[in-house]
């Protein structure tokens, strides 16, 4: 886990447990909203998904932003940014509240 904040609180939870079997390595959760900036966005290179986590959740993610790695994360990843600007949350969540 490197440069994750340990955090000692229940709810705000970052380990690293084992994936199922040994030699796949270990799979980081964790709940701390900064770890999850820094697994999502800034280090994204230092959390890849790879073949065997891709394989076990292609069928509920596909080949999206929360699964893929390197060139294909970064166009999808550059795609969301575009969906996802205050301005247009706002205009969704406005559309949200009316109905």
């Amino acid at each position: 886990m490197i440069g994750l904040q340990r955090i000692s609180a229940p709810t705000r939870l970052t380990c690293a447990i084992p994936f199922l079997a040994s030699k796949q390595g270990l799979v980081t959760v964790t709940c701390h909203p900064k770890n999850v900036e820094r697994i999502l966005k800034a280090r994204f290179h230092n959390y890849p998904r790879g073949p065997t986590l891709q394989a076990a959740f292609h069928d509920l993610l596909g080949y999206g932003i929360f699964i893929s790695d390197g060139n294909t994360w970064l166009f999808q990843r550059k795609t969301a940014a575009f969906e996802f600007t205050t301005r247009t949350l706002r205009q969704t969540m406005s559309r949200c509240g009316s109905q």
